[in-house]
């Protein structure tokens, strides 16, 4: 459809009420906080990800509703020093996030309420030594992050497994613990 998204009955057309997800990117900071200041009224649960120009534009998304911000210029800054300090590291994670490394990505695995990897360890999950895997970061439910986490962490239910491996790995992995 094609509307002002900063109306709100152009949002109500567009399924705003009922969506999981909305991603705010109009050119004007000013729109961006007053589209997610809208949105978020039409649905409190909407995960709302929004761009802003201006480092001083994050808060008040934040304060408007945003789940996340992205600010594309200090990403970009960010990432450009990376590729100074640490050219083979951007590299390689390009690679894997792009599906250029055809047998290598990098994949977040949500665990389902009936898999059989709830309460296992990553030791006991062969993660690595029979799938070949890297268990990167486990995000849990509750949103928390935990890169690096040792053998001995368990898996919970609503637990988003981060992993590094060869494509058809990652599918054996999936497939073993129907995720």
């Amino acid at each position: 459809m094609q509307a002002d998204a900063t109306e709100e009955d152009a949002l109500r057309s567009a399924g705003v009420p009922r969506a999981k997800t909305l991603v705010v990117t109009l050119p004007s900071d000013a729109d961006n906080v007053f589209l997610t200041l809208t949105a978020r009224d039409l649905n409190p649960s909407l995960l709302i990800i929004a761009r802003a120009e201006l480092r001083t534009t994050e808060k008040k998304l934040l304060q408007a509703g945003a789940d996340r911000v992205v600010l594309p210029a200090t990403t970009a800054a960010l990432r450009m020093a990376a590729m100074v300090t640490r050219p083979s590291t951007v590299e390689l994670i390009d690679l894997a996030s792009a599906g250029h490394l055809e047998e290598m990505a990098i994949d977040e695995l949500p665990i389902p309420p009936a898999s059989p990897l709830i309460g296992c360890t990553i030791r006991d999950s062969h993660a690595r030594s029979q799938f070949g895997l890297l268990i990167v970061a486990i995000r849990s439910a509750d949103g928390q992050l935990s890169l690096n986490p040792g053998a001995s962490t368990q898996f919970q239910q609503g637990d988003a497994v981060i992993a590094l491996g060869r494509v058809e790995d990652i599918e054996r992995f999936r497939a073993q613990y129907r995720i």
